[in-house]
């Protein structure tokens, strides 16, 4: 099955943030069966659509998808991650971070979160302080450094 095969079935399905709910979603799965892995070409398609003028239902199918991977080429990392910026809705946000965090780990995301904090704009810096909460920091600790930088910018 092709990259645009799957999203024009995933959008008439409408079964979308299904993996983020822990269920199943028939034309995820069946991609994943007939592509264990993503190839150089799938992974700059999905790329495309994180970075194109698509609507977010599109960019859902990517992070849905990438919910089925252990692992996936860094430039679907750091397009998640840019899409999870931009993202205005806090509460969905997380479903470009949380594929990243499954793949890279949690203290890759948020090294990459700071340094791209240190470097964005005001509105880059928004976004990024919107996504530590789904880091967890009162649990873990990885995130911490992330959280100083973004207090330090605070004051």
């Amino acid at each position: 099955m092709e990259i645009q095969t799957a999203l024009k079935e995933y959008k008439l399905l409408g079964e979308f943030l299904a993996p983020e709910y822990e269920q199943d979603n028939a034309v995820l799965t069946a991609f994943k069966h007939e592509n264990p892995t993503l190839s150089k070409r799938q992974t700059i398609q999905l790329v495309d659509i994180l970075y194109g003028n698509t609507d977010f239902m599109e960019k859902y199918f990517v992070a849905d998808l990438l919910y089925l991977y252990d692992e996936f080429d860094i430039e679907l990392f750091d397009s998640l991650l840019e899409t999870a910026i931009d993202f205005k809705d806090p509460s969905f946000n997380r479903v470009f971070l949380k594929p990243c965090i499954s793949a890279f780990g949690t203290k890759r995301v948020a090294d990459s979160l700071e340094e791209k904090f240190r470097k964005g704009d005001v509105e880059a810096r928004i976004g990024i302080s919107k996504l530590l909460y789904w880091l967890q920091p009162q649990e873990n600790g990885v995130a911490d450094n992330l959280h100083k930088t973004i207090l330090e910018y605070a004051t």
